[in-house]
């Protein structure tokens, strides 16, 4: 048990990740989930498995990130915490898609874009589609692959002059293939 302030451990595990010292980072992650537990919080506890995973994948550990993962969709869904289960979903789908399970991650996806709309989180349902998009491109279904990624553009109130181009031309594909 910590007497430190988990937001600042869990800053600190941040800048630690970002500078790439990821052992360090994972330190800090661990005692800023120690600390969430101990004040009583179950989302930063959460917050702190998500963390914790996403630095075993960056390490190559996939069982341990895999393990991170599921805790924090385990306490997530029991404390109702909508938003740390679909960051969870997030996550496990990058890790399934990464081993090659690809019907598992495009599950765990199209769930994560769910409730990311639920909360009207909308720029990290953009960013779940994006992955949705990248994975069916990886399983060779290039033409799903425009559809999700058509999706995401539709959702942007204030496109770009370059994702305007790439609407058109993904209308163009759509007429031409007779979708």
């Amino acid at each position: 048990m910590t007497d430190m302030d988990p937001k600042f451990l869990e800053q600190q595990g941040l800048d630690l990740y970002q500078a790439g010292e990821w052992d360090q980072a994972l330190a800090s992650f661990e005692e800023a989930r120690a600390a969430y537990a101990a004040q009583g919080d179950p989302s930063g506890v959460v917050e702190m498995w998500n963390n914790v995973g996403i630095v075993r994948y960056r390490q190559r550990d996939w069982e341990k990130a895999e393990a991170a993962f599921l805790q924090a969709q385990d306490l997530a869904r029991q404390n109702e915490n909508v938003a740390g289960l679909a960051k969870a979903l997030g996550n496990m789908g990058s890790l399934h898609a990464k081993r090659g399970n690809l019907e598992a991650a495009e599950q765990d996806f199209n769930e994560a874009i769910r409730l990311f709309r639920q909360l009207g989180d909308e720029e990290s349902a953009e960013a779940t589609i994006k992955a949705l998009s990248d994975l069916t491109l990886k399983r060779g279904q290039w033409v799903e692959s425009i559809l999700h990624y058509e999706r995401k553009l539709l959702t942007l109130e204030n496109p770009t002059l370059w994702q305007r181009l790439q609407g058109w031309a993904i209308k163009v594909i759509r007429k031409f293939l007779h979708l």
